[in-house]
């Protein structure tokens, strides 16, 4: 039932035929729309907003949608750790083997790091290039300052070690 006048514009039309949708007559429940993995895919950059996720791209796939969503609070208290940097770009990229080295580790200036990122076979390019730098600068503390980037490939091949084990004494003969 509608309170408007007769000579309504079209706006306030609309806009009191939204108000009288009530929010159960949404098809959505409305605890869905705060857990990332129930949450509609459409909605989901509105709920990344709202917990905070510092960097997002509307390109990406919903799993990495979701993913971040999920490790936003945790990335949010542990920014500018190594952690934050693997795990954000980890998620992004999905390249599991993500290795940040800080400068202790590796002998280097004081508070300067070093990243090693494993293809898994995929080719480096200059998309992810920009990239990683956009989620380094994201994601590492103000003081410290990247030295390098290193995309490897981990190479699986056999090993074979072997063992020989010897048992056995010493006998000195000595003359009188």
């Amino acid at each position: 039932m509608s309170l408007l006048p007769s000579n309504a514009t079209l706006m306030e039309k609309a806009f009191d035929e939204m108000l009288q949708t009530r929010i159960s007559d949404l098809a959505i429940e409305s605890r869905h729309l705060w857990n990332p993995d129930l949450c509609p895919a459409g909605l989901l950059s509105w709920l990344a907003w709202s917990m905070g996720v510092t960097h997002w791209d509307g390109t990406w796939s919903t799993a990495v949608k979701r993913q971040m969503i999920k490790d936003s609070v945790q990335l949010r208290f542990k920014a500018g750790t190594a952690w934050a940097i693997e795990t954000a770009i980890k998620n992004i990229t999905a390249h599991d083997s993500v290795f940040c080295h800080e400068w202790f580790e590796y002998e280097g200036s004081p508070y300067h790091f070093t990243l090693n990122i494993d293809l898994a076979g995929a080719t480096p390019g200059q998309a992810l290039s920009e990239l990683v730098n956009q989620l380094i600068a994201v994601y590492k503390n103000a003081r410290s300052e990247l030295d390098n980037v290193y995309f490897f490939e981990a190479q699986q091949s056999p090993a074979y070690v072997g063992v020989q084990v010897m048992h056995g004494g010493v006998i000195t003969i000595k003359a009188q």
